[in-house]
Order: structure tokens, then sequence, then C-alpha cells
């Protein structure tokens, strides 16, 4: 087992803060964070491919675990329009492919949520989905007595 492996596998067994330095690159090899709850990303990452992967890392799908995600930044620094530039792209990119009422919410303005607002947003989505779930309910029940009748 490599030297950095034995860390990972440390580090997933231990209760309390602990902190694990990767890279964006060291962190793509294929090993999953799933016991994180927050990632700080300390240099900034424009490939967003490779930040989004970074991030999958560490926040899997069956979890319910909450996962905080930071870019630490400089105030009117070059990585700050950058990043900025990036978002900007990204949620014009996300806006083209999947352009459903909840993902028009720009990527510029989710950056700026607290929490709370995160929660409205989760609450909202959830509500939505919810809805078109027994809309769709609704919809097969009286389908099935349709062809029920018919017979």
């Amino acid at each position: 087992m490599l030297k950095h492996e034995a860390s990972v596998e440390k580090a997933q067994k231990l209760q309390g803060a602990v902190f694990l330095l990767v890279t964006n690159r060291s962190g793509g090899l294929g090993r999953s964070f799933a016991s994180a709850d927050g990632v700080m990303h300390l240099t900034p990452c424009y490939n967003p491919a490779l930040c989004q992967q970074c991030m999958d890392r560490v926040v899997s799908l069956p979890s319910q675990q909450l996962v905080r995600i930071y870019h630490l930044l400089a105030s009117d620094s070059i990585e700050t329009r950058l990043m900025n530039l990036r978002s900007l792209k990204s949620g014009k990119a996300m806006s083209l492919l999947d352009p459903n009422r909840v993902n028009k919410t720009k990527v510029a303005e989710v950056k700026t949520w607290n929490r709370k607002k995160s929660d409205e947003f989760m609450r909202m989505s959830y509500a939505i989905a919810r809805s078109d779930a027994d809309h769709e309910e609704r919809r097969l029940r009286t389908k099935m007595q349709d062809s029920n009748k018919d017979e």
C-alpha cells in the first residue's frame, strides 16, 4: 500500500475534525473520501471537469450527508476574476444543456447564498420533484383505472 493510500485509510477511520491535504491531481487518482464533510480548495482549479471530479470524490450519491465546499481566493485577484469567468461560462453551458425551471438559477447567484438560502432552494427543489412525482402517480392511476373500466 502506498504512503498516501495509508494516510487516506487512516483518515477515513478517525472521528472528529480531521484534515487531509490532497491536491486536485492526486485527489483524482480513483480514491473516494466519502467520510469527509467538507472540501476546501486552496488553489484555484480552472478546469471545471477536474474541479467537479474532486468534489465528486467527497459527495457520494446514496449519502444524505451535508458536504460543504469552499474555494479559498484572495479578493480582487486574477484568480478571483478567472473563477468568476469560469462560473459565468459554466452557467451559460448549464442553461443551454439543462434549461429546466430549477437549474435556471444563475451559478454566480448560487455562489453568494448563505446556508438559509441554500436550504430554501433545496426545499423548493424537493417540493417541485415531489409535485412532479405525485402528478405522474395520479396520471398512471387514472390510466390504470380507465383500462380496468374498458375490460
